[in-house]
């Protein structure tokens, strides 16, 4: 079961990845000058391209989240904190949501075999 899970999550961590830098290179082939303007001293200035990458970052933090969510329901878990920390940082959460998983099935493992001897 964790070993789906593990392969399930780091697939989609890889899309999200790919999804925003993909999403980014595009915007800038389009509009090339989105980030750039000419100020009133006739001088440009442009803008970090963190403007896009934050964004859509949350976006696919968001969707994360919500995958996570209905998986912790599966589980019978709340865990409030995890789903913040994967909606800020996806890679954490992931991590964090794989090794709470991985202990309840230990746990529950080792009642099983406990409740038989």
């Amino acid at each position: 079961m964790v070993k789906k899970n593990i392969i399930k999550y780091f697939i989609l961590l890889v899309l999200s990845y790919i999804f925003v830098y993909s999403g980014i290179e595009l915007i800038f082939y389009f509009f090339p000058d989105i980030l750039s303007f000419e100020t009133k001293q006739n001088t440009i200035t442009s803008f970090s391209s963190n403007a896009f990458i934050y964004p859509l970052t949350l976006i696919c933090n968001a969707i994360i989240v919500l995958l996570i969510r209905l998986d912790l329901k599966k589980h019978e878990i709340e865990s409030n904190s995890l789903l913040l920390l994967a909606f800020l940082n996806s890679l954490f959460g992931i991590i964090f949501y794989l090794i709470l998983i991985s202990a309840k099935d230990l746990n529950s493992s080792k009642l099983h075999h406990d409740s038989t001897n």
